[in-house]
């Protein structure tokens, strides 16, 4: 009786979560055992995975890629599987594995030594209507590949697009939304799990007069010290002016929260900060955080056309000093993929760290004082202007403004070291949503959505960045979808006369989780 009431539960139409759901857990109940395929095919394309990394021994690192979401223009398909990643043979294995977590999409995931924690996230209909959030916490065995539900009080709200960040053997999770297909509510609150005692401690919601950052989802995490850093995010809120209009805000303010006190500190925005941006993703690399990716939609044609500038720059906050700066690539050495650093490495990376800031700082003080000595020229004052001001199109839509031209445009385009990146380096397109992890001295990102003329893309490729010395190496080729699109040569000048469809914007906005 039981298997037939469990079977009419599934019976629903492709827009039915609850069947959905029901239907994929009477699938997993057929699974009796873990099975592990090794050298199998890389994960689909998706978005709004975790990809966490992992150090099983000093010859073995991981990233364990689990669950996302792929829109294919038609339906929306959310993914339950579970990849993990030999860095050092470049093998993939995908992982079954009986009684895990449901399909989900925009969780969070950390790992504590040889365990892989995930909680929330949501799950999707195929049309995109209807949404179904999660408050569940997880725990997968890397060395049995067995997951296990941890049901512990405490836990935050349903949610999805909340961030986390691992420190100590704590999981500091932050913000996210929650939207049951008729109103949406972001959260601002901090939630700690404690990793080793399995136990959640609530920050709360913001006190009334208190400060503290808005309620948003998609922030930047990063963590120095005992200092809990957050940085931007995407929220939306009811327009003034029209009663059931929505305006959406990409927030660009960075905030600290010591861990010893609770209480939260805006701070101010100090050197070459990235623009407005929702999408972006973020990691911590020793003392300092690295920004890649995310959108700006602009309007264009008296508000008609929707242009949707999608970034591939890098941007790094000193945790010290709390100071932003470009991340300049470099020509690479040679080629071969990302390598893991020992601790000689390591230390090798905080010195050289301490040297760029120590000449950052040397000529910052020898530009100061020429400019007292010498009067500057008005293309001098616009390069310092558009430098501090601008951003991707905008500094090419200033630099035509001013009419600068030979050396001043070039140093535009890489104002961290004043040369220009080479032309031929290779680099991923710009994208939102992609998924970060960091191992040693390597930056990995995998896939995310870009928009190519009027179709929102989901992207499979897997990328490193050499943190040492910035260069990117592609480890997984783009699928036929992303090969198709050919680099124009100017990213920036692309534009589109046609109107967006109404589920591409509703895609574009879920994209900013």
């Amino acid at each position: 009786k039981k298997e037939r009431r469990d079977e009419k539960k599934t019976k629903g139409g492709d827009d039915d979560i609850d069947a959905l759901l029901a239907q994929m857990a009477l699938e997993d109940k057929k699974r009796t055992a873990v099975s592990v395929e090794e050298g199998c095919a890389p994960p689909s394309p998706r978005c709004n995975a975790s990809v966490t990394a992992v150090e099983l021994s000093a010859k073995r690192h991981e990233l364990v890629i689990f669950g996302g979401e792929h829109y294919d223009g038609k339906k929306c398909r959310v993914y339950q599987d579970l990849y993990r990643y030999h860095i050092e043979k470049g093998v993939w294995y995908k992982v079954t594995s009986p009684g895990g977590p449901a399909a989900r999409s925009a969780h969070v995931a950390g790992a504590y030594k040889s365990h892989v924690f995930v909680f929330g996230g949501e799950f999707t209909s195929p049309n995109q209507e209807r949404f179904h959030h999660y408050k569940d916490l997880w725990r997968l065995d890397l060395e049995t590949n067995k997951w296990e539900q941890i049901q512990v009080r405490g836990a935050p709200s349903p949610r999805s697009g909340h961030r986390a960040i691992v420190h100590k053997g704590k999981m500091v999770i932050f913000g996210g939304f929650y939207d049951n297909g008729k109103t949406v509510k972001y959260h601002g609150d901090t939630t700690v799990l404690d990793m080793v005692d399995l136990k959640w401690t609530s920050v709360g919601e913001p006190t009334a007069g208190g400060s503290a950052p808005c309620p948003r989802s998609a922030a930047g995490l990063a963590v120095h010290g005992d200092t809990l850093l957050l940085y931007g995010g995407y929220s939306k809120s009811k327009a003034e002016d029209e009663l059931d209009a929505e305006t959406g805000t990409a927030h660009t303010d960075l905030w600290q929260l010591p861990l010893s006190t609770l209480r939260w500190e805006r701070l101010k925005r100090q050197g070459m900060a990235p623009g407005s941006r929702a999408g972006f993703s973020m990691a911590t690399h020793l003392r300092r955080a690295v920004l890649f990716g995310g959108v700006m939609d602009r309007e264009a044609k008296g508000g008609e056309v929707l242009i949707s500038e999608f970034y591939n720059e890098l941007y790094q906050l000193q945790l010290e000093s709390k100071r932003w700066f470009p991340l300049a690539l470099r020509r690479a050495k040679g080629g071969g993929k990302g390598k893991v650093g020992d601790e000689q490495a390591q230390a090798e990376e905080e010195e050289e760290e301490r040297r760029a800031r120590d000449e950052e700082l040397a000529e910052r003080a020898l530009r100061r004082e020429a400019a007292r000595k010498a009067k500057l020229t008005p293309e001098d004052r616009a390069a310092t202007l558009i430098q501090s001001r601008y951003r991707g199109h905008a500094v090419r839509k200033a630099y035509k403004t001013y009419r600068l031209g030979g050396a001043v445009s070039e140093l535009l385009y890489a104002p961290a070291s004043g040369e220009r990146p080479p032309k031929d380096a290779p680099r991923p397109r710009g994208r939102i949503n992609a998924q970060l992890a960091v191992t040693g001295n390597t930056l990995w990102v995998y896939g995310g959505i870009v928009e190519i003329g009027d179709k929102e893309i989901t992207l499979d490729d897997l990328w490193s960045l050499d943190l040492k010395r910035p260069s990117w190496t592609c480890h997984l080729e783009p699928t036929a979808a992303e090969a198709a699109w050919e680099y124009s040569g100017d990213e920036w000048e692309t534009d589109s006369d046609g109107s967006l469809e109404d589920d591409e914007r509703a895609l574009r906005e879920k994209g900013k989780k």
